[in-house]
Protein backbone atom coordinates (compact mmCIF):
# COMPACT_ATOMS: atom_id res chain seq x y z
CA UNK A 1 0.00 0.00 0.00
CA UNK A 2 1.34 3.49 -0.88
CA UNK A 3 0.68 6.17 1.72
CA UNK A 4 0.84 9.90 1.33
CA UNK A 5 0.12 12.03 4.38
CA UNK A 6 -1.10 15.62 3.95
CA UNK A 7 -2.62 18.02 6.45
CA UNK A 8 -5.86 19.45 5.06
CA UNK A 9 -7.63 21.87 7.44
CA UNK A 10 -11.41 21.59 7.79
CA UNK A 11 -13.44 24.35 6.10
CA UNK A 12 -16.09 24.50 8.75
CA UNK A 13 -18.04 22.26 11.12
CA UNK A 14 -20.58 21.34 8.44
CA UNK A 15 -17.98 19.96 6.12
CA UNK A 16 -16.92 17.06 8.31
CA UNK A 17 -16.91 14.60 5.45
CA UNK A 18 -15.99 16.84 2.57
CA UNK A 19 -12.52 18.47 2.78
CA UNK A 20 -11.70 20.92 0.02
CA UNK A 21 -13.34 18.85 -2.68
CA UNK A 22 -11.94 15.53 -1.39
CA UNK A 23 -14.48 12.87 -0.51
CA UNK A 24 -13.90 11.05 2.74
CA UNK A 25 -15.23 7.58 3.18
CA UNK A 26 -17.50 7.90 6.23
CA UNK A 27 -17.25 4.19 6.81
CA UNK A 28 -13.76 4.63 8.21
CA UNK A 29 -14.76 7.31 10.69
CA UNK A 30 -15.24 11.02 10.92
CA UNK A 31 -11.95 13.00 10.57
CA UNK A 32 -10.86 15.13 13.51
CA UNK A 33 -8.82 18.31 13.54
CA UNK A 34 -5.13 17.42 12.90
CA UNK A 35 -5.77 13.90 11.59
CA UNK A 36 -3.64 12.39 8.91
CA UNK A 37 -5.48 11.53 5.68
CA UNK A 38 -4.21 8.27 4.24
CA UNK A 39 -4.81 7.47 0.60
CA UNK A 40 -5.05 3.69 0.25
CA UNK A 41 -6.25 0.95 -2.05
CA UNK A 42 -9.53 -0.81 -1.23
CA UNK A 43 -10.21 -3.57 -3.68
CA UNK A 44 -10.42 -2.03 -7.09
CA UNK A 45 -10.93 1.45 -5.59
CA UNK A 46 -8.70 3.99 -3.87
CA UNK A 47 -10.09 5.68 -0.76
CA UNK A 48 -8.94 8.32 1.70
CA UNK A 49 -8.88 7.30 5.35
CA UNK A 50 -8.50 9.61 8.35
CA UNK A 51 -5.88 8.45 10.87
CA UNK A 52 -4.78 10.09 14.12
CA UNK A 53 -1.21 11.39 13.82
CA UNK A 54 1.51 9.49 15.71
CA UNK A 55 1.79 5.99 17.08
CA UNK A 56 1.98 3.40 14.33
CA UNK A 57 0.35 5.81 11.89
CA UNK A 58 2.49 7.96 9.62
CA UNK A 59 3.69 11.29 11.02
CA UNK A 60 3.18 14.60 9.32
CA UNK A 61 5.45 14.97 6.32
CA UNK A 62 6.14 11.24 5.80
CA UNK A 63 6.01 9.99 2.27
CA UNK A 64 5.99 6.27 1.66
CA UNK A 65 7.41 5.17 -1.65
CA UNK A 66 9.14 7.27 -4.31
CA UNK A 67 7.94 10.65 -5.56
CA UNK A 68 7.78 9.34 -9.10
CA UNK A 69 5.10 6.91 -7.96
CA UNK A 70 2.89 9.67 -6.47
CA UNK A 71 1.37 10.86 -9.72
CA UNK A 72 -2.14 10.92 -8.30
CA UNK A 73 -0.96 13.09 -5.36
CA UNK A 74 0.88 15.43 -7.67
CA UNK A 75 -2.21 15.74 -9.81
CA UNK A 76 -4.28 16.56 -6.73
CA UNK A 77 -1.77 19.17 -5.61
CA UNK A 78 -1.76 20.72 -9.07
CA UNK A 79 -5.56 20.85 -8.96
CA UNK A 80 -5.52 22.59 -5.61
CA UNK A 81 -3.01 25.06 -6.92
CA UNK A 82 -5.44 25.94 -9.73
CA UNK A 83 -8.21 26.64 -7.22
CA UNK A 84 -6.04 29.23 -5.39
CA UNK A 85 -6.96 28.01 -1.87
CA UNK A 86 -4.26 28.03 0.81
CA UNK A 87 -1.50 26.79 -1.49
CA UNK A 88 1.06 29.50 -0.90
CA UNK A 89 3.29 27.01 0.76
CA UNK A 90 3.65 25.12 -2.52
CA UNK A 91 4.43 28.14 -4.64
CA UNK A 92 7.15 30.74 -4.81
CA UNK A 93 5.08 33.51 -3.22
CA UNK A 94 6.80 36.32 -1.31
CA UNK A 95 7.84 35.38 2.23
CA UNK A 96 8.33 31.66 1.51
CA UNK A 97 11.49 29.64 0.81
CA UNK A 98 10.73 26.62 -1.33
CA UNK A 99 14.32 25.20 -1.66
CA UNK A 100 17.52 24.59 0.41
CA UNK A 101 20.13 27.47 0.05
CA UNK A 102 23.70 26.60 -1.07
CA UNK A 103 26.85 27.87 0.70
CA UNK A 104 27.51 30.25 -2.19
CA UNK A 105 24.01 31.74 -1.85
CA UNK A 106 24.49 32.29 1.90
CA UNK A 107 27.94 33.90 1.35
CA UNK A 108 26.51 36.19 -1.29
CA UNK A 109 23.71 37.28 1.06
CA UNK A 110 26.17 38.07 3.92
CA UNK A 111 28.70 39.71 1.62
CA UNK A 112 26.03 41.99 0.21
CA UNK A 113 25.00 42.95 3.74
CA UNK A 114 28.58 43.98 4.72
CA UNK A 115 29.58 45.62 1.46
CA UNK A 116 26.43 47.69 1.29
CA UNK A 117 26.74 48.95 4.86
CA UNK A 118 28.45 52.18 6.05
CA UNK A 119 31.47 51.67 8.37
CA UNK A 120 33.64 54.28 10.16
CA UNK A 121 37.41 53.82 10.31
CA UNK A 122 37.26 50.38 8.74
CA UNK A 123 36.64 48.95 5.27
CA UNK A 124 35.00 45.54 4.79
CA UNK A 125 35.36 43.70 1.47
CA UNK A 126 33.72 40.40 0.53
CA UNK A 127 35.99 38.16 -1.55
CA UNK A 128 33.59 36.09 -3.64
CA UNK A 129 36.42 34.01 -5.14
CA UNK A 130 37.35 32.33 -1.84
CA UNK A 131 34.32 33.20 0.30
CA UNK A 132 36.29 35.37 2.78
CA UNK A 133 35.78 38.87 4.21
CA UNK A 134 38.67 41.41 4.51
CA UNK A 135 38.71 44.09 7.26
CA UNK A 136 41.07 47.08 6.71
CA UNK A 137 41.54 49.66 9.51
CA UNK A 138 41.98 53.26 8.34
CA UNK A 139 44.93 55.48 9.47
CA UNK A 140 44.49 56.49 13.12
CA UNK A 141 43.89 60.03 14.24
CA UNK A 142 43.84 61.45 17.69
CA UNK A 143 40.35 60.05 18.03
CA UNK A 144 41.21 56.53 16.90
CA UNK A 145 43.64 54.58 19.12
CA UNK A 146 45.32 51.30 18.32
CA UNK A 147 46.12 48.80 21.04
CA UNK A 148 49.75 49.95 21.11
CA UNK A 149 48.74 53.57 21.69
CA UNK A 150 46.24 52.56 24.29
CA UNK A 151 48.84 50.48 26.17
CA UNK A 152 51.21 53.43 26.21
CA UNK A 153 48.55 55.64 27.71
CA UNK A 154 47.66 53.01 30.26
CA UNK A 155 51.31 52.89 31.39
CA UNK A 156 51.35 56.57 32.35
CA UNK A 157 51.19 57.00 36.08
CA UNK A 158 47.98 58.56 37.34
CA UNK A 159 48.37 62.28 37.99
CA UNK A 160 51.91 62.16 36.55
CA UNK A 161 53.68 65.45 36.10
CA UNK A 162 57.16 66.56 35.06
CA UNK A 163 57.60 68.71 38.16
CA UNK A 164 57.73 65.62 40.38
CA UNK A 165 61.43 65.00 41.30
CA UNK A 166 60.95 61.27 41.74
CA UNK A 167 59.46 60.94 38.25
CA UNK A 168 62.18 63.04 36.65
CA UNK A 169 64.97 61.15 38.45
CA UNK A 170 63.45 57.81 37.49
CA UNK A 171 63.51 58.96 33.86
CA UNK A 172 67.25 59.68 34.13
CA UNK A 173 66.84 63.46 33.88
CA UNK A 174 67.65 66.38 36.14
CA UNK A 175 65.41 68.96 37.67
CA UNK A 176 66.22 72.53 36.84
CA UNK A 177 67.21 73.07 40.47
CA UNK A 178 69.82 70.33 40.13
CA UNK A 179 71.65 71.97 37.20
CA UNK A 180 74.57 74.26 38.10
CA UNK A 181 74.02 77.89 37.20
CA UNK A 182 77.28 78.01 35.24
CA UNK A 183 76.08 75.15 33.10
CA UNK A 184 72.84 77.01 32.41
CA UNK A 185 74.72 80.11 31.26
CA UNK A 186 77.41 78.17 29.35
CA UNK A 187 77.60 79.35 25.77
CA UNK A 188 79.61 77.42 23.20
CA UNK A 189 80.61 78.60 19.75
CA UNK A 190 78.42 77.37 16.96
CA UNK A 191 81.18 75.11 15.59
CA UNK A 192 82.09 73.47 18.92
CA UNK A 193 82.31 69.65 18.72
CA UNK A 194 83.31 66.98 21.22
CA UNK A 195 86.06 64.64 19.98
CA UNK A 196 85.80 60.88 20.20
CA UNK A 197 88.41 60.94 22.97
CA UNK A 198 86.44 63.55 24.89
CA UNK A 199 83.25 61.59 24.45
CA UNK A 200 84.98 58.48 25.81
CA UNK A 201 86.16 60.40 28.86
CA UNK A 202 82.67 61.79 29.45
CA UNK A 203 81.20 58.30 29.13
CA UNK A 204 83.63 56.74 31.65
CA UNK A 205 81.62 55.27 34.49
CA UNK A 206 84.11 55.92 37.30
CA UNK A 207 87.50 57.37 38.19
CA UNK A 208 89.34 54.13 37.42
CA UNK A 209 87.93 54.10 33.88
CA UNK A 210 88.82 57.76 33.44
CA UNK A 211 92.41 57.11 34.61
CA UNK A 212 92.67 54.32 32.07
CA UNK A 213 91.46 56.67 29.33
CA UNK A 214 93.92 59.38 30.37
CA UNK A 215 96.76 56.88 30.94
CA UNK A 216 97.65 58.09 34.44
CA UNK A 217 98.55 56.23 37.64
CA UNK A 218 96.14 55.18 40.33
CA UNK A 219 94.83 57.57 42.92
CA UNK A 220 97.45 58.70 45.45
CA UNK A 221 100.32 59.09 42.99
CA UNK A 222 101.37 62.59 42.22
CA UNK A 223 101.82 62.52 38.45
CA UNK A 224 102.76 66.18 38.34
CA UNK A 225 106.03 65.72 40.27
CA UNK A 226 109.06 64.67 38.15
CA UNK A 227 110.67 61.29 38.94
CA UNK A 228 114.16 61.56 40.47
CA UNK A 229 116.81 59.09 41.60
CA UNK A 230 117.81 58.98 45.25
CA UNK A 231 121.21 57.80 46.46
CA UNK A 232 124.66 57.85 44.87
CA UNK A 233 124.72 54.60 42.93
CA UNK A 234 125.68 54.69 39.28
CA UNK A 235 123.96 51.52 38.19
CA UNK A 236 120.71 53.49 37.64
CA UNK A 237 120.53 56.72 35.65
CA UNK A 238 117.58 58.90 34.66
CA UNK A 239 117.31 60.96 31.51
CA UNK A 240 113.92 62.57 30.87
CA UNK A 241 111.39 59.76 30.99
CA UNK A 242 114.01 57.00 30.52
CA UNK A 243 115.70 55.02 33.33
CA UNK A 244 118.90 53.18 32.37
CA UNK A 245 120.28 50.19 34.30
CA UNK A 246 124.09 50.06 34.29
CA UNK A 247 126.49 47.34 35.59
CA UNK A 248 126.90 47.37 39.38
CA UNK A 249 130.41 48.23 40.50
CA UNK A 250 132.12 47.83 43.86
CA UNK A 251 131.46 51.48 44.67
CA UNK A 252 127.74 50.89 44.33
CA UNK A 253 127.81 48.58 47.37
CA UNK A 254 129.89 50.22 50.07
CA UNK A 255 129.55 47.27 52.45
CA UNK A 256 130.22 44.50 49.92
CA UNK A 257 132.61 42.77 52.32
CA UNK A 258 129.81 42.17 54.79
CA UNK A 259 128.16 39.92 52.23
CA UNK A 260 131.12 37.56 52.58
CA UNK A 261 131.72 35.86 55.90
CA UNK A 262 133.76 37.84 58.38
CA UNK A 263 137.41 36.94 57.97
CA UNK A 264 136.62 34.94 54.87
CA UNK A 265 136.50 35.65 51.17
CA UNK A 266 136.85 39.28 50.08
CA UNK A 267 135.92 40.01 46.48
CA UNK A 268 137.18 43.21 44.95
CA UNK A 269 137.43 44.95 41.61
CA UNK A 270 134.63 42.86 40.09
CA UNK A 271 131.03 43.98 39.60
CA UNK A 272 128.78 42.01 41.96
CA UNK A 273 125.07 42.11 42.65
CA UNK A 274 123.75 41.55 46.15
CA UNK A 275 120.79 39.25 46.77
CA UNK A 276 119.03 38.10 49.92
CA UNK A 277 121.16 34.97 50.18
CA UNK A 278 124.41 35.67 48.33
CA UNK A 279 126.62 37.70 46.06
CA UNK A 280 126.63 37.10 42.30
CA UNK A 281 129.07 38.27 39.68
CA UNK A 282 126.82 40.29 37.37
CA UNK A 283 128.81 39.87 34.19
CA UNK A 284 130.37 36.46 35.01
CA UNK A 285 129.42 32.97 36.18
CA UNK A 286 130.65 33.09 39.81
CA UNK A 287 128.29 32.86 42.78
CA UNK A 288 129.08 32.91 46.51
CA UNK A 289 126.63 31.91 49.21
CA UNK A 290 127.67 33.47 52.55
CA UNK A 291 125.22 31.29 54.47
CA UNK A 292 126.82 27.97 53.44
CA UNK A 293 130.19 29.38 52.44
CA UNK A 294 129.92 27.58 49.09
CA UNK A 295 131.42 29.07 45.92
CA UNK A 296 129.97 28.11 42.57
CA UNK A 297 131.08 28.64 39.00
CA UNK A 298 128.39 28.48 36.34
CA UNK A 299 125.89 27.52 39.04
CA UNK A 300 123.93 29.48 41.63
CA UNK A 301 123.37 26.29 43.65
CA UNK A 302 126.87 25.10 44.66
CA UNK A 303 126.73 21.71 46.39
CA UNK A 304 130.17 22.02 48.02
CA UNK A 305 132.71 24.64 48.99
CA UNK A 306 133.99 24.72 45.43
CA UNK A 307 131.59 23.62 42.70
CA UNK A 308 132.07 24.00 38.98
CA UNK A 309 129.42 23.24 36.38
CA UNK A 310 129.57 22.95 32.60
CA UNK A 311 126.94 22.00 30.02
CA UNK A 312 128.59 22.30 26.63
CA UNK A 313 130.57 20.36 24.02
CA UNK A 314 134.01 21.66 25.06
CA UNK A 315 136.77 19.05 24.70
CA UNK A 316 139.79 21.36 24.61
CA UNK A 317 141.59 23.71 26.98
CA UNK A 318 138.31 25.45 27.83
CA UNK A 319 136.96 22.46 29.73
CA UNK A 320 137.39 21.47 33.35
CA UNK A 321 139.69 23.19 35.88
CA UNK A 322 143.16 24.45 34.96
CA UNK A 323 146.02 24.61 37.52
CA UNK A 324 148.85 26.58 35.96
CA UNK A 325 152.41 27.20 37.24
CA UNK A 326 154.52 29.79 35.41
CA UNK A 327 157.48 29.70 37.81
CA UNK A 328 159.85 27.12 39.14
CA UNK A 329 157.32 25.43 41.37
CA UNK A 330 155.06 22.46 40.66
CA UNK A 331 151.49 22.59 39.32
CA UNK A 332 149.70 20.46 41.90
CA UNK A 333 146.40 19.63 43.51
CA UNK A 334 146.50 18.49 47.12
CA UNK A 335 144.14 16.32 49.18
CA UNK A 336 144.48 16.38 52.97
CA UNK A 337 142.90 14.55 55.85
CA UNK A 338 143.76 16.78 58.80
CA UNK A 339 146.68 15.40 60.79
CA UNK A 340 146.28 12.07 59.00
CA UNK A 341 147.14 11.77 55.33
CA UNK A 342 148.05 13.91 52.35
CA UNK A 343 148.08 13.03 48.67
CA UNK A 344 149.45 15.33 46.00
CA UNK A 345 148.68 15.05 42.30
CA UNK A 346 150.40 17.16 39.72
CA UNK A 347 153.36 17.91 37.46
CA UNK A 348 156.89 17.67 38.91
CA UNK A 349 158.63 20.67 37.38
CA UNK A 350 162.02 19.49 38.59
CA UNK A 351 161.80 15.92 37.16
CA UNK A 352 161.20 16.26 33.45
CA UNK A 353 157.62 17.46 33.91
CA UNK A 354 156.42 13.99 34.85
CA UNK A 355 152.94 13.50 36.18
CA UNK A 356 153.11 12.04 39.66
CA UNK A 357 150.99 10.90 42.53
CA UNK A 358 152.80 11.37 45.82
CA UNK A 359 151.97 10.93 49.50
CA UNK A 360 154.16 13.89 50.42
CA UNK A 361 153.54 17.63 50.23
CA UNK A 362 156.54 17.77 47.91
CA UNK A 363 155.46 15.85 44.85
CA UNK A 364 159.14 15.07 44.13
CA UNK A 365 159.38 12.88 47.22
CA UNK A 366 157.18 10.02 48.30
CA UNK A 367 156.25 9.33 44.70
CA UNK A 368 154.07 6.28 44.27
CA UNK A 369 153.09 6.44 40.58
CA UNK A 370 154.88 8.18 37.76
CA UNK A 371 153.74 8.75 34.20
CA UNK A 372 156.36 10.02 31.78
CA UNK A 373 154.51 9.65 28.49
CA UNK A 374 156.04 6.29 27.59
CA UNK A 375 154.66 4.09 30.32
CA UNK A 376 153.64 3.60 33.91
CA UNK A 377 156.22 3.32 36.66
CA UNK A 378 154.87 1.97 39.94
CA UNK A 379 156.89 2.08 43.11
CA UNK A 380 156.06 -0.98 45.20
CA UNK A 381 153.52 -3.65 44.35
CA UNK A 382 150.75 -2.98 41.82
CA UNK A 383 147.54 -4.56 43.13
CA UNK A 384 145.06 -4.46 40.27
CA UNK A 385 141.48 -5.58 40.87
CA UNK A 386 140.66 -5.62 37.17
CA UNK A 387 142.66 -6.44 34.08
CA UNK A 388 145.88 -4.54 33.54
CA UNK A 389 146.10 -3.25 29.99
CA UNK A 390 148.82 -1.53 28.09
CA UNK A 391 149.77 -0.29 24.68
CA UNK A 392 150.89 -3.74 23.36
CA UNK A 393 147.62 -5.61 23.03
CA UNK A 394 148.34 -7.50 19.79
CA UNK A 395 149.58 -10.66 21.53
CA UNK A 396 152.73 -10.48 19.45
CA UNK A 397 156.14 -10.05 21.03
CA UNK A 398 157.30 -6.60 19.91
CA UNK A 399 160.87 -7.37 20.86
CA UNK A 400 161.05 -6.23 24.43
CA UNK A 401 159.01 -9.12 25.86
CA UNK A 402 160.52 -12.68 25.82
CA UNK A 403 158.57 -15.60 24.35
CA UNK A 404 157.68 -18.37 26.75
CA UNK A 405 159.44 -21.69 26.38
CA UNK A 406 160.15 -24.72 28.48
CA UNK A 407 163.03 -22.82 30.02
CA UNK A 408 162.04 -19.10 29.80
CA UNK A 409 159.02 -17.31 31.26
CA UNK A 410 157.45 -14.94 28.78
CA UNK A 411 154.57 -14.30 26.45
CA UNK A 412 152.71 -17.45 25.35
CA UNK A 413 149.77 -17.93 22.96
CA UNK A 414 146.85 -20.03 24.17
CA UNK A 415 146.25 -23.24 22.24
CA UNK A 416 142.91 -23.99 20.64
CA UNK A 417 141.07 -27.29 21.11
CA UNK A 418 142.24 -28.55 17.70
CA UNK A 419 145.82 -27.49 18.43
CA UNK A 420 145.59 -29.34 21.72
CA UNK A 421 144.28 -32.42 19.91
CA UNK A 422 147.20 -32.23 17.46
CA UNK A 423 149.55 -32.10 20.44
CA UNK A 424 152.74 -31.09 18.57
CA UNK A 425 152.98 -27.34 19.43
CA UNK A 426 155.68 -26.41 21.97
CA UNK A 427 155.02 -22.69 22.12
CA UNK A 428 151.35 -22.54 23.08
CA UNK A 429 149.66 -22.92 26.41
CA UNK A 430 146.82 -25.42 26.95
CA UNK A 431 143.74 -24.10 28.72
CA UNK A 432 141.17 -26.24 30.54
CA UNK A 433 138.52 -25.35 27.98
CA UNK A 434 140.84 -26.16 25.12
CA UNK A 435 141.67 -29.49 26.71
CA UNK A 436 138.00 -30.35 27.30
CA UNK A 437 137.16 -29.47 23.71
CA UNK A 438 139.95 -31.58 22.28
CA UNK A 439 139.98 -35.34 21.78
CA UNK A 440 141.74 -35.56 25.12
CA UNK A 441 138.58 -34.27 26.73
CA UNK A 442 136.40 -37.14 25.44
CA UNK A 443 135.23 -40.12 27.49
CA UNK A 444 133.81 -43.35 26.05
CA UNK A 445 131.83 -46.39 27.22
CA UNK A 446 131.72 -49.75 25.33
CA UNK A 447 129.24 -52.58 25.91
CA UNK A 448 129.12 -56.10 24.31
CA UNK A 449 125.50 -57.02 23.53
CA UNK A 450 125.95 -60.67 22.37
CA UNK A 451 128.55 -63.39 21.95
CA UNK A 452 128.89 -66.26 19.47
CA UNK A 453 125.16 -66.73 19.60
CA UNK A 454 123.53 -64.92 16.70
CA UNK A 455 122.09 -61.49 17.62
CA UNK A 456 118.33 -61.13 17.83
CA UNK A 457 116.24 -57.98 17.64
CA UNK A 458 114.49 -56.38 20.65
CA UNK A 459 114.81 -53.62 23.27
CA UNK A 460 117.12 -53.87 26.26
CA UNK A 461 119.89 -55.99 24.77
CA UNK A 462 122.23 -54.20 27.20
CA UNK A 463 122.16 -51.40 29.82
CA UNK A 464 124.79 -48.77 30.74
CA UNK A 465 125.00 -46.55 33.86
CA UNK A 466 126.50 -43.03 33.50
CA UNK A 467 129.34 -42.53 36.03
CA UNK A 468 130.11 -39.23 37.76
CA UNK A 469 133.06 -38.33 35.51
CA UNK A 470 130.75 -38.48 32.46
CA UNK A 471 127.74 -36.79 34.10
CA UNK A 472 127.23 -33.30 32.66
CA UNK A 473 128.69 -34.25 29.31
CA UNK A 474 126.93 -34.65 25.95
CA UNK A 475 126.82 -37.68 23.68
CA UNK A 476 129.11 -36.80 20.74
CA UNK A 477 129.64 -40.20 19.10
CA UNK A 478 127.86 -43.58 18.70
CA UNK A 479 129.43 -46.62 17.01
CA UNK A 480 128.94 -50.43 16.62
CA UNK A 481 130.99 -53.39 15.38
CA UNK A 482 130.56 -57.18 14.91
CA UNK A 483 132.82 -60.19 14.43
CA UNK A 484 130.79 -61.78 11.66
CA UNK A 485 127.41 -61.73 9.98
CA UNK A 486 125.53 -60.30 7.04
CA UNK A 487 122.50 -58.09 6.66
CA UNK A 488 122.25 -54.60 8.18
CA UNK A 489 122.01 -54.50 11.97
CA UNK A 490 120.25 -51.31 13.20
CA UNK A 491 120.72 -50.08 16.78
CA UNK A 492 119.10 -47.26 18.89
CA UNK A 493 120.35 -45.75 22.20
CA UNK A 494 117.53 -44.97 24.62
CA UNK A 495 117.88 -42.87 27.82
CA UNK A 496 115.62 -44.74 30.24
CA UNK A 497 115.96 -42.05 32.92
CA UNK A 498 114.93 -39.21 30.60
CA UNK A 499 112.62 -41.44 28.45
CA UNK A 500 114.15 -40.16 25.21
CA UNK A 501 115.77 -41.71 22.13
CA UNK A 502 119.20 -40.14 21.84
CA UNK A 503 119.70 -40.77 18.11
CA UNK A 504 117.62 -39.20 15.36
CA UNK A 505 119.39 -41.50 12.85
CA UNK A 506 120.25 -44.98 14.24
CA UNK A 507 123.61 -46.84 14.11
CA UNK A 508 123.90 -49.24 11.15
CA UNK A 509 126.47 -51.77 9.94
CA UNK A 510 126.24 -52.34 6.20
CA UNK A 511 125.88 -55.89 4.92
CA UNK A 512 129.27 -57.52 4.48
CA UNK A 513 130.88 -54.89 6.79
CA UNK A 514 131.96 -55.30 10.40
CA UNK A 515 132.00 -51.64 11.65
CA UNK A 516 129.55 -48.74 11.51
CA UNK A 517 132.31 -46.27 10.66
CA UNK A 518 132.12 -47.43 7.03
CA UNK A 519 128.30 -47.38 6.82
CA UNK A 520 126.73 -45.49 3.96
CA UNK A 521 124.51 -43.66 6.45
CA UNK A 522 126.25 -42.32 9.56
CA UNK A 523 124.28 -42.06 12.83
CA UNK A 524 122.97 -38.64 13.84
CA UNK A 525 122.70 -37.55 17.51
CA UNK A 526 119.56 -35.67 18.58
CA UNK A 527 121.10 -32.56 20.18
CA UNK A 528 117.90 -31.95 22.14
CA UNK A 529 118.37 -35.28 23.96
CA UNK A 530 122.17 -35.64 23.98
CA UNK A 531 122.95 -34.60 27.56
CA UNK A 532 123.44 -37.10 30.37
CA UNK A 533 123.68 -36.84 34.14
CA UNK A 534 125.36 -39.04 36.70
CA UNK A 535 123.19 -42.10 37.31
CA UNK A 536 121.29 -41.94 34.00
CA UNK A 537 120.48 -45.47 32.70
CA UNK A 538 121.01 -46.00 28.98
CA UNK A 539 119.44 -48.93 27.08
CA UNK A 540 120.70 -50.54 23.86
CA UNK A 541 117.81 -51.50 21.52
CA UNK A 542 118.34 -53.71 18.45
CA UNK A 543 115.72 -52.85 15.84
CA UNK A 544 117.29 -55.13 13.15
CA UNK A 545 119.73 -57.93 14.09
CA UNK A 546 120.99 -58.64 10.56
CA UNK A 547 121.89 -62.25 9.75
CA UNK A 548 124.17 -64.38 11.94
CA UNK A 549 125.57 -61.29 13.69
CA UNK A 550 128.01 -62.36 16.46
CA UNK A 551 130.08 -60.56 19.06
CA UNK A 552 128.34 -57.17 18.47
CA UNK A 553 129.76 -54.28 20.52
CA UNK A 554 128.33 -50.69 20.97
CA UNK A 555 130.60 -47.72 21.84
CA UNK A 556 129.28 -44.33 23.17
CA UNK A 557 131.55 -41.20 23.29
CA UNK A 558 130.88 -38.21 25.59
CA UNK A 559 132.42 -34.71 25.91
CA UNK A 560 131.75 -31.52 27.87
CA UNK A 561 129.58 -29.06 25.96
Amino acid sequence: MHRISINIPKQDAGDAEQLQGVDIDSSVGTPSDGDIIVYRSSGSDWVLEAKPAGGSNPAWGDITGTLSAQTDLQAAIDAKAASGDNVSIFTNDAGYITATLTQEQVEDFVGAMLSGNTESGITVTYQDADGTIDFAVDSQTEENFTTVLKNKLDAIEASANVTDTANVTAAGALMDSEVDADIKTLSLPANTTISAFGATLVDDADASAARTTLGVDASGTDNSTPVTLAGTGTYLSLSGQEITVDPITESDISDLDTYAKAGGLTLRYVPFASTADGVTLTDGPMYYNPITGYLGFNTTSPASFFHTYQNDSEVGAGGGITIEQDGAGDATLQFLLTAAKRWVVGIDNSDGDKFKISNSADIGTGTQITLDGSGLDVTGTLDATGAVTGSNLSGTNTGDEPSASTTVAGIAELATASETTTGTDTGRTITPDGLAGSDFGKRSISVLINDSTALTSGDGKAYVRIPDFIGGMNLVGAYASRAAGTGTPTIQVYNVTQTQDMLSTRITIDSGETDSSTAATAPVINTSNDDVAEGDRLRIDVDDAGTSTTWCEVQLVFQLP
